[in-house]
């Protein structure tokens, strides 16, 4: 079904919306077991990923490995185009801001990377509880900075250069894409966004938007998608671990902020 806006594609062998994919509900029936005690950052991370995803390259890729403005990142791209200044996309891995990797997502950047002439960066950024925000954020717009004004030595086409992440990634996609904008550096070309991450608030009427799972139009599975929404919406790993303090946070941002205007300005550190 197309749209001006979008396309809908429905689960196969269906025609209408409201059924979750079978390989959708095998990802959420594995994703690793309920804990009868507040877990720790090493048993969440432990469950994180789908080991059966898998892909098959259709062409050859070189694969690098790097070390961006003090962030770990990994470069896919094919072997063909390798010689080439490419359009550029930096992918951010979900895990609810505290897990995740890019040993996770490997399956889905080769793809992207098999796909075409491009190169795709990934980033292995800082996790909370150990790096709370802004930490990660600036991992990732450090490396789009770093990325566009090394875009020659990156074989990358700088006006071609765009971000793009799941679930927290989708999040960080934005808010590294309203920092851009808001620090007047204007680096991103496009923005990629899959199932972001976009509210975490106190609001009640908005929250129960995201909750009430009469509202998602279910055919099927109900139990199911009510026991992966409860598990997002009684989880302390935003609040209490990313976020740690609403004022702590405001004076961290702050802090960052003067400091990435000073680098930006000045190209050394301040």
């Amino acid at each position: 079904m197309t749209t001006d806006e979008f396309t809908k594609r429905f689960r196969p062998g269906t025609t209408t919306s409201g059924y979750l994919d079978d390989r959708a509900k095998a990802e959420i029936r594995a994703a690793g077991p309920s804990f009868d005690h507040q877990p720790t950052p090493t048993e969440i991370r432990a469950v994180m990923g789908w080991p059966a995803a898998h892909h098959e390259a259709a062409n050859e890729l070189t694969v690098r490995a790097h070390k961006i403005a003090g962030v770990s990142v990994t470069e896919f791209v094919q072997q063909q185009y390798d010689d080439q200044v490419l359009p550029a996309v930096v992918f951010i891995h979900g895990g609810a801001f505290v897990g995740g990797s890019v040993a996770n997502v490997t399956p889905i950047l080769q793809q992207m990377a098999d796909a075409g002439a491009l190169r795709v960066f990934a980033l292995d950024y800082s996790l909370a509880p150990e790096h709370p925000f802004p930490a990660g954020m600036l991992d990732v717009y450090r490396v789009v900075v770093a990325l566009h004004q090394a875009a020659k030595q990156y074989g990358i086409d700088e006006t071609q250069l765009s971000l793009a992440g799941d679930s927290a990634g989708g999040n960080l996609t934005y808010t590294v894409a309203l920092l851009d904008q808001n620090l007047q550096s204007n680096y991103l070309h496009k923005l990629v966004a899959m199932y972001p991450a976009v509210y975490n608030g106190h609001d009640a009427e908005k929250e129960m938007d995201f909750s009430d799972t009469q509202s998602y139009g279910a055919q099927a599975d109900q139990a199911l998608i009510a026991q992966y929404i409860a598990s997002f919406r009684e989880s302390p790993l935003i609040a209490d671990w990313y976020l740690q303090g609403v004022d702590d946070e405001q004076m961290r941002f702050r802090r960052s902020m003067r400091q990435q205007r000073c680098l930006l300005r000045y190209r050394h550190h301040c």
